[in-house]
């Protein structure tokens, strides 16, 4: 229940705010001032801030110790964007976070995931890892986002083969 009140009060804040900030950092810099205070439980949350100009293909983002998506581009193998530096949300208030940016192509795909894929762990406690993701993205690189999406999660299941989930 405390780490459900904290994401509660953590969208709260990014609706909020989120008409104040011109640029991802600040957005970051904003909110994680306020969960910052007085988070004596030292509880924290990790966030990937991006925004979109769709005219331009402009993706300006900022890392609040979230994992790197992976950008999926037409004749390239699919690779993890460069990530400024961040920190998770929560723990230090005065942390300046960083803004980066990257260009998307109209056929570029972008995935977001939870460390929950990258850490799922089968019976011999092996990780199903980075590399494992990106070798799947690689094999699923033509199909939609969406379908790219349902085919990750059944490779991490085939992956766990029942495990109880590890996160």
């Amino acid at each position: 229940v405390p780490a459900a009140l904290f994401m509660s009060v953590t969208k709260t804040f990014f609706k909020v705010m989120a008409g104040g900030a011109k640029m991802p950092d600040q957005l970051l810099n904003a909110v994680n001032s306020e969960l910052a205070d007085n988070n004596d439980s030292s509880m924290f949350v990790t966030v990937f801030c991006g925004i979109l100009d769709y005219k331009t293909g402009e993706l300006f983002y900022a890392n609040g110790g979230h994992l790197p998506p992976v950008i999926i581009r037409k004749d390239k193998e699919p690779n993890f964007i460069d990530m400024p530096n961040g920190m998770v949300l929560g723990i230090l208030g005065d942390y300046q976070f960083e803004t980066a940016k990257i260009t998307l192509q109209k056929t570029d795909k972008l995935l977001l995931y939870t460390d929950g894929v990258t850490e799922a762990m089968n019976y011999k406690n092996d990780l199903y890892s980075s590399a494992r993701l990106l070798n799947c993205m690689k094999r699923l690189s033509d199909k939609s986002i969406e379908n790219m999406s349902k085919d990750l999660l059944k490779d991490v299941k085939v992956f766990t083969d029942g495990a109880p989930q590890s996160d």
